[in-house]
């Protein structure tokens, strides 16, 4: 792979539109997991609820940010 080929956002403009589609999809995830989180609380219990909500955090912080960061790159 030469240098030619990975090329990240050198200018301003570039990171804001980047961290713009970032936010819009951390947002949109966000009302899902707020709407699924609604629908299973009534269904469960408020200690089973949590047990729901940490995973999804855990993909969202740990792993969904830095893939989609990854990609916007190469």
């Amino acid at each position: 792979m030469t240098e030619s080929e990975i090329e990240a956002p050198k200018t301003k403009a570039d990171w804001r539109v980047f961290r713009r589609q970032l936010f819009k999809e951390v947002f949109i995830l966000s009302i899902l997991s707020l709407v699924l989180y609604a629908y299973f609380l009534q269904d469960l219990h408020m200690d089973e609820t949590f047990l729901f909500w940490i995973p999804f955090s855990v993909f969202l912080c740990a792993i969904y940010i830095p893939l989609r960061t990854l990609w916007f790159f190469c």
